[in-house]
């Protein structure tokens, strides 16, 4: 795995707590007037979505090519359950979560991170490929978290 992308891993997700730092405790529960998620929604779906994709990346070590769905949060029973979690403890696994990932991530050869797993909307991508997907998707979400704690 190249350095950026390493660095990324390790460290991306850690923006969380200065984001979080400076924020109204209340603001993390207060949905927007769009009726998008709130803070606390966008990290309970980071969470969730950290577990579907461990073994998603699991599953293309142990399989050839496996075929995966667009993941869609809303109404699937792990992001239920994640929102049902109390903010601390949710971002307490969140952070946990992240871990596992980076020591999976990091157990890989080369090798490992050319295999290959179908998305439904992206096609075929070699591991890395699915890191850099998961990268900017957590980007996302950490960038709406920014907007939701300074939205004026």
């Amino acid at each position: 795995m190249n350095e950026n992308l390493k660095a990324l891993l390790i460290h991306q997700y850690k923006m969380l707590d200065e984001l979080l730092s400076n924020a109204n405790k209340n603001i993390v529960v207060i949905k927007p007037d769009n009726g998008k998620w709130s803070v606390f929604e966008n990290i309970a779906h980071l969470g969730r979505y950290n577990e579907i994709f461990l073994g998603r990346m699991e599953g293309i070590q142990h399989k050839n090519n496996p075929a995966f769905e667009s993941y869609v949060a809303d109404n699937e029973e792990g992001f239920i359950e994640w929102s049902g979690k109390s903010f601390e403890l949710a971002l307490a696994d969140f952070y946990s979560s992240r871990e596992t990932i980076i020591k999976f991530f990091e157990s890989l050869s080369d090798e490992q991170l050319e295999r290959v797993g179908t998305h439904a909307k992206f096609g075929e991508l070699t591991t890395n490929e699915w890191l850099h997907f998961f990268l900017l998707h957590e980007a996302h979400h950490l960038f709406t978290i920014f907007k939701l704690i300074h939205q004026k």
